[in-house]
């Protein structure tokens, strides 16, 4: 498991993404506005706001992401 902590994106997370050898886990999403500064073509510093995503951001192995949730489901079974 890689717990990247809480990470940033322009295009909203799934909350479930499975690749050919991982398990990525998106909990916490929130939409947030981010402002930036940049330098516009007659070279003019302007702010200019972007709609973005936080959220926090777990990878797991797929053995690991099968291991966990059959620990899951024997805990409920307690």
């Amino acid at each position: 498991m890689i717990n990247h902590g809480v990470v940033r994106s322009t295009i909203k997370p799934e909350r479930m993404i499975i690749d050919e050898y991982s398990v990525w886990i998106h909990e916490n999403i929130n939409e947030i506005e981010v402002e930036d500064e940049i330098i516009n073509d007659k070279g003019k510093t302007e702010k200019v706001k972007t709609t973005m995503y936080e959220f926090e951001m777990v990878q797991y192995t797929k053995e690991e992401y099968i291991a966990l949730q059959y620990m899951l489901t024997l805990l409920e079974k307690v």
